[in-house]
């Protein structure tokens, strides 16, 4: 009807529709990727807590597996994936040697702060350690307390909790923009591997007694 009368040929659904795609791309294209994630592990990454159900105790449903996927293809992208848990390091450790099934692996991690520190400051001791600044972050957690702690010590990290209903969480991810990226290059998709070795290099060379030795 309205395309009958005033050539107007789509629906209202539809030009809000087309609208969001178009202004989606436009941010692609004209905003600073961010270059890593931070991401919570117990009840973000899988369901359960690790530290009393065990590693094979945890559970990785759809909306978690969601998740986790999500985070691998933005690591072949090139973006850092980071985990901050309030947590003992040998218990999340354990979940990645032995739980089967999940599409986040060990290798992933570019960096990791699991302890009972607030976790603005493990956040800004990983900044510290990738040699990043705070507006490159993207911080994921289930808590809504610890998402408000994060916008308040580091407003400049861009906070997104995941849903309280997990069944939303995959839905959630695609509407995030902030994930969109461009095409990767080779140094793109190598990124977490040159954040590695130059901090080996640098342990290493913290350890030497000498240049030379080094």
């Amino acid at each position: 009807y309205g395309n009958e009368i005033a050539l107007i040929p789509y629906s209202p659904a539809m030009f809000a529709a087309m609208g969001t795609v178009i202004s989606r791309k436009f941010h692609l294209l004209t905003t600073a990727p961010y270059k890593a994630i931070v991401v919570d592990c117990d009840n973000t990454l899988w369901a359960g807590i690790c530290g009393e159900e065990g590693p094979h105790g945890v559970r990785v449903d759809q909306p978690h597996a969601a998740l986790q996927e999500l985070l691998v293809a933005q690591y072949r992208q090139g973006v850092l994936i980071c985990l901050c848990s309030k947590n003992n390091q040998e218990d999340v450790e354990a979940v990645f040697r032995h739980r089967g099934g999940m599409p986040l692996h060990w290798d992933h991690v570019g960096a990791c702060r699991i302890n009972w520190a607030p976790k603005p400051e493990n956040l800004l001791s990983i900044a510290e350690e990738l040699g990043l600044g705070t507006d490159s972050f993207i911080f994921l957690d289930d808590n809504p307390v610890e998402c408000e702690a994060m916008r308040q010590s580091l407003p400049n990290v861009l906070t997104l909790p995941i849903p309280s209903d997990r069944n939303n969480t995959p839905a959630f991810l695609r509407r995030v923009w902030a994930f969109d990226r461009r095409e990767a290059t080779t140094e793109d998709k190598e990124r977490t591997a040159l954040y590695r070795q130059a901090r080996e290099r640098d342990q290493l060379r913290k350890s030497s007694a000498s240049l030379e030795e080094f």
